[in-house]
């Protein structure tokens, strides 16, 4: 688990008393859907194997799980929302102007 997802994990704990997963759990359950479904670990691992998917699955995490950093992402991800603002606050003023 990243910083991020630990931050935002101890944030909704304090606040609301469950985390990421318990949110999703309440979302489900208050909008009639089954709770989700957790696969179950097929067979025990050895700790190197533990420990060198570890090292795997924290630098996944880091760049996003696909090779683009997660910083680059969520840059991407606030700069749509941005340029969608801006197009919505331009059509608004052009109508407002219009009238």
């Amino acid at each position: 688990m990243n910083s991020l997802a630990e931050t935002i994990d101890s944030a909704l704990q304090a606040a609301y008393g469950f985390d990421q997963d318990g949110l999703e759990d309440q979302w489900r359950a208050s909008n009639g859907l089954p709770p989700r479904q957790t696969p179950q670990p097929t067979e025990p691992q050895s700790q190197a194997t533990a420990q060198a998917s570890g090292a795997s699955q924290s630098s996944a995490s880091q760049q996003g799980g696909s090779g683009v950093p997660t910083g680059a992402i969520i840059a991407i991800a606030f700069g749509a929302v941005a340029l969608a603002g801006t197009v919505a606050f331009a059509g608004w003023a052009i109508a407002r102007r219009l009238r």
